[in-house]
């Protein structure tokens, strides 16, 4: 009996220290009555998948306007920007269109879409060059409060650059953390 009570009271005492050394908004604990008897607890890391959907417009506004300063020499002159949608992840149609009309900024035409479509709309020139710049998202990652996504801005064929950037929900709204070139060629 007195085995049974102190392995209670040690396994009640990690579930607490466990409790509140984490942020209580990112962990439930989870104890099913068959693995309690056990004593066993089974932890699980939950994230608010609805609000990061409805903040992914200001997300990607955030990442793609990171892209810029990063090519700087890429975007001199440009003519337009191209941002290409086509693999934007949880991102509503009214979120798109919020996006391109922020890009208007630069003062140049803004459109969604794709380097097949800006060929087939008579926009490359040699060397597969654009008058404008191509902005594209290859890939989303999210953990927790931090999207890290990695892309590209393209100018041409031999003028094009790698990006990585880091969002991450900071004092209450979403800030850019990091942006770096990963690749240029």
């Amino acid at each position: 009996m007195r085995i049974k009570m102190t392995l209670i009271v040690i396994v009640l005492t990690l579930l607490t220290a466990c409790a509140k050394t984490v942020d209580e908004e990112d962990l439930v604990i989870r104890v099913n009555t068959e693995t309690a008897k056990k004593n066993y607890a089974e932890m699980a890391v939950v994230t608010n998948e609805s609000e990061l959907k409805k903040d992914m417009g200001e997300i990607y506004r955030l990442a793609l306007d990171a892209f810029m300063p990063l090519g700087d020499g890429l975007t001199n002159n440009m003519k337009y920007i191209a941002i290409d949608m086509s693999s934007l992840k949880d991102l509503p149609e009214e979120d798109r269109e919020k996006v391109l009309q922020y890009f208007s900024k630069y003062d140049v035409d803004v459109m969604d879409n794709t380097l097949d479509q800006l060929e087939k709309e008579g926009r490359l020139k040699g060397a597969r060059s654009l008058e404008g710049i191509l902005l594209r998202v290859k890939d989303t990652e999210i953990i927790k409060k931090k999207i890290i996504i990695e892309g590209s801005l393209y100018k041409s064929a031999k003028g094009a650059i790698g990006t990585s950037v880091v969002v991450e929900y900071l004092n209450g709204k979403w800030q850019v953390t990091k942006a770096s070139v990963t690749w240029i060629s």
